[in-house]
């Protein structure tokens, strides 16, 4: 069995001297562990109900009447409540704006809970990150239960099939062990049966960051060892009593809420249903995350994906050569092997005709292919018919289209090839469902293929998408991709309409005057709605006396040679002067790692200790402990981060925030020019610019009793008009804004710290 496998694996590291060989020794129980046992229903297909309006109806003063000790109740708070009530209570959705300090995770659970307690339905919460889902189950779950007197209730993480173990692969691993592997890959599988053994539902999210950084074989067999839609099979599976996924969705079948993320929302599981009401957490986010998952590529990296499932005997991989291998006979192999070859070739040859496109039309405007990163170039935009610089006009965009054409007439054969296949032979493996799902793979990326080929005719009207070609000249790929222009319509049709209610909350939904009700598509929301504006609940907090937002006006651009000797002397005298508990936010991990190097060789010496992210999932708890701690992070890992008091007492940003103009940006905001006939900087670029910056500015004041300054390092503020100034301080109240030199700044700031008592 597979437990005397890895007993006998760690009787191996019993004798061993090697670093890790204690942890193994502890790993495995005694004795086998016990199959699991369900109450659970194995029914994973429920029936169709006919909605039945609620009676039961929220009272939110009875509600914000809960909240005591130990928790403080807020007027703010309360008002949020009130506002949650009033939309559940009348099917409405609702975009709502609550200031950091509001209480709005308890808010919106409080109400939500009750709803779908009374009325016996489900509520899905929906975020972006893990760190909030974490904090919702682990912190604020507990807190509603005990307000409401419900400890009964059933709350699931859910998430996609990729992020559980799979039972059947790892064993299989496991089975395949070697005595002779290095110590790294006998831990690697030791460590997957511990985790399918020891835990309750094995989720890889996890597995702590330190282990994936210091044993790179675990991160190397996370996508061996993890489920996925194509080779599961579901109730034929031997360990399907067992398996981690469906026991997940069982439990989430009897669950009053679900705690999911925005990709999940947009690629629901099939085996669960739908609740009535979702609260999108985080909503700021929505427009990117569904920009991410409905976006198709065909390429270089996909292709050879396809290709290495379906047949790569140089490493003994793929299904045909796994069929081969227990002597399943397949038709004319020598066929199906050739027409693979024969789609390498089209892939090495269109690379050619990619290199000639982009070498051409860059040439014509005075540019060069970047070595570090991909090039991207507009094939087309309902703004840009004819694509970047006139891409269609090209002669290399006919030869490197018609080579497309080429590639998905192959393709295609591969696809009626695999329908060829004698399933018969198949029955009862997984070679079914992963010659199905790869050729839906195939099948979609042959109508791509042939829809840009029609596009390039003028066949096709594509005024939803914009497409576009990627190049990288240092690593030679080539990849065609589209995404929708207007996602939030496509939420609106294909999400929101599946729930009675929509919650749309953060702290940043607007930018000054600017909301982002377009961008996630509230505007399209069919039926009721609570208020076509962003309903805002004030912070609680004082940030008029106990903030204030600084512009430097005499520093360098990050371009500059001298940028992050600069940046960290500018550091260094603001960590000095706070003894640390000062948290650098980065727009480029490139340059915090510069800093970060920079930094340790100038300040670890006279004591400082100097941390950035990806050093731990444990990071944020260094800081807060050590007395005189630096911490640097990109813009990703400050959402979210919740620092309280004193130690962390600023924040310094290392540039404006920008956006990343990527084709689907340049898309939308010349699709923005074409339609209003104004300049997309105010209109468009600058809110998405702001809210950004008010979600980094976020991160200093935590509490009622915080205080500190958030330093944009960045003479951008300076160099604009009056106009823009005004935007920016109105986008930013009630924090002050300030700008200065950086000797004043120090300055100033100092006189600041004093008064509060931090010097």
């Amino acid at each position: 069995s597979s437990y005397l496998v890895a007993r006998r694996v760690v009787d191996f590291f019993s004798a061993s001297a090697w670093e890790w060989a204690g942890i193994c020794k502890g790993m495995l129980p005694a004795q086998q562990p016990p199959d699991r046992s369900y109450s659970i229903t194995d029914n994973t297909d429920l029936p169709e109900t006919e909605f039945v309006l609620e009676d039961f109806k929220l009272c939110p003063e009875e509600l914000s009447f809960l909240i005591g000790e130990p928790l403080e109740n807020r007027g703010e708070q309360n008002e949020y409540i009130k506002r949650i009530s009033e939309s559940f209570n009348g099917n409405l959705s609702m975009m709502i704006e609550a200031g950091t300090g509001t209480g709005k995770t308890i808010g919106y659970l409080l109400p939500g809970v009750k709803w779908a307690l009374e009325n016996k339905k489900t509520l899905i919460v929906s975020t972006k990150t893990k760190t909030l889902q974490q904090q919702i189950l682990e912190k604020d779950i507990p807190v509603v239960k005990g307000l409401l007197d419900r400890h009964d209730l059933k709350v699931v993480k859910v998430q996609g099939r990729n992020n559980y173990l799979c039972i059947r692969k790892m064993e299989r691993m496991l089975a395949d062990i070697d005595l002779w592997d290095d110590f790294e890959s006998k831990y690697a599988r030791l460590f997957y049966y511990s985790l399918d053994k020891l835990s309750d539902i094995a989720d890889v999210t996890a597995i702590p960051s330190w282990l994936k950084r210091d044993n790179a074989t675990i991160t190397g067999m996370l996508n061996v060892v993890c489920a996925d839609a194509a080779s599961c099979m579901q109730s034929r599976c031997i360990n399907y009593n067992e398996c981690h996924y469906f026991r997940m969705i069982r439990s989430a079948l009897q669950a009053q809420v679900l705690i999911v993320n925005h990709s999940l929302v947009m690629n629901w599981p099939v085996h669960l249903q739908k609740g009535e009401r979702i609260i999108f957490d985080e909503a700021h986010n929505l427009e990117r995350e569904a920009t991410s998952a409905s976006t198709l590529s065909v390429g270089t990296e996909s292709l050879d994906g396809l290709l290495n499932t379906l047949y790569e005997p140089e490493h003994g991989r793929g299904i045909l050569f796994m069929l081969k291998k227990q002597n399943i006979e397949i038709p004319s192999p020598g066929y199906i092997t050739a027409l693979i070859d024969t789609v390498r070739e089209d892939e090495i040859q269109i690379q050619s005709y990619a290199k000639d496109l982009f070498y051409s039309v860059l040439n014509s405007v005075g540019k060069k292919p970047g070595n570090e990163w991909s090039e991207d170039l507009i094939v087309f935009s309902p703004a840009m018919s004819s694509g970047m610089y006139d891409l269609m006009k090209f002669g290399e965009w006919k030869v490197f289209a018609d080579s497309l054409v080429d590639l998905g007439v192959n393709l295609k054969k591969i696809s009626e090839y695999i329908t060829e296949l004698d399933r018969n032979s198949l029955e009862n493996t997984e070679y079914p469902l992963l010659l199905l799902s790869l050729q839906e793979k195939i099948d979609e990326q042959v109508l791509f293929l042939n829809d840009l080929a029609a596009l390039s005719a003028r066949d096709l009207n594509a005024d939803k998408f914009v497409y576009w070609v990627s190049w990288h000249d240092g690593k030679f790929l080539w990849s065609v991709s589209r995404a929708f222009i207007d996602v939030g319509a496509v939420l609106a049709e294909n999400v929101y309409g599946d729930y009675l209610s929509s919650i749309f909350t953060s702290a940043t939904l607007n930018a000054g005057k600017i909301s982002l009700a377009p961008n996630i598509g509230f505007d399209h929301i069919e039926g009721r709605i609570y208020s076509d504006q962003t309903v805002t609940v004030d912070s609680p907090f004082d940030y008029k006396n106990n903030s204030a937002l600084c512009f430097l006006n005499n520093t360098c651009a990050p371009w500059e040679r001298n940028f992050i000797a600069d940046l960290s002397g500018f550091i260094k005298s603001i960590a000095d002067m706070l003894g640390g508990k000062t948290l650098i936010l980065f727009s480029s991990l490139k340059r915090m790692n510069a800093c970060y190097s920079t930094l340790v060789e100038s300040m670890e010496p006279e004591g400082y200790k100097i941390l950035k992210q990806g050093h731990g999932g444990d990071i944020v708890d260094y800081f807060v402990s050590e007395p005189k701690a630096v911490l640097l992070g990109s813009e990703s890992f400050g959402e979210g981060l919740d620092i309280r008091g004193e130690d962390l007492s600023c924040v310094i940003l290392e540039r404006m925030p920008v956006v990343i103009k990527d084709p689907v940006y340049i898309a939308r905001e010349e699709l923005y020019k074409s339609r209003t006939g104004k300049s997309p900087y105010t209109g468009f670029e600058l809110p998405q610019r702001l809210l950004k910056l008010r979600q980094w500015s976020g991160r200093l004041i935590r509490s009622k009793t915080d205080k500190g300054v958030v330093i944009v390092y960045d003479n951008w503020f300076s160099r604009q008009n009056d106009g823009i100034k005004k935007i920016v301080a109105e986008a930013m109240q009630p924090m002050p804004v300030a700008v200065s030199s950086q000797r004043e700044m120090l300055n100033w700031i100092r006189k600041r710290y004093e008064d509060w008592g931090y010097l």
